[in-house]
């Protein structure tokens, strides 16, 4: 269980925030930073399974955004960026099939620039026009949290909020909260 939130700021461009509960076989940690982590231009935050994330994190290379009048947000991660993502984990052998369908055990918010989206384990793309995403056991308390900025122009405070909002009732959310910006590009501590 887990939470990880996104959302594009005026002042430190997009920014993400994962609380560091993981349980994994017998171990459970209220302290795991890892995840969340910078690809380049890119910042990426994951929920899932650890494994699948662990791939993604040290063997996935996000290409490079070309921004092109032709090609949307939505065209870009589908045609660039999910086929070498689906290769990569199926190298690794963390992709999943159920009948036909092939999945990942894994949701994943990308951010860059001014954009943020989500990358659900079907492989299907989320571009949000509100410039916010979350993913985890606690999406709706933490979009909630954001709704309540009724301009949109969030801070890096509001998404930090947004986290601790869904620790209040989502289920094994909790322990420290960990940030990373597209301006600084480093996982920071914010409490523990």
């Amino acid at each position: 269980m887990t939470v990880i939130v996104g959302a594009v700021t005026k002042k430190d461009g997009v920014v993400l925030a994962s609380d560091s509960v993981i349980e994994h076989s017998i171990v459970k940690t209220n302290d795991y930073d890892g995840k969340i982590w910078s690809n380049g231009e890119y910042v990426l935050g994951g929920a899932g399974e650890l494994r699948a994330l662990q791939v993604v994190k040290y063997f996935f290379n996000v290409p490079e955004f070309r921004a092109l009048k032709s090609e949307s947000i939505e065209e870009f991660l589908v045609k660039e960026v999910i086929p070498p993502l689906k290769e990569v984990l199926r190298e690794h052998e963390v992709l999943l099939t159920n009948k036909k369908t092939v999945y990942a055990s894994l949701n994943l918010i990308i951010g860059w620039d001014k954009h943020v989206c989500l990358i659900e384990e079907d492989f299907s793309i989320f571009v949000p026009k509100t410039k916010k995403v979350a993913t985890g056991s606690g999406v709706a308390q933490s979009l909630g949290s954001l709704d309540n900025k009724s301009n949109n122009k969030w801070t890096k405070k509001d998404v930090i909020n947004a986290v601790k909002s869904a620790e209040l009732t989502a289920p094994g959310v909790g322990g420290s909260i960990y940030t990373i910006s597209t301006k600084d590009l480093k996982v920071t501590k914010f409490r523990g």
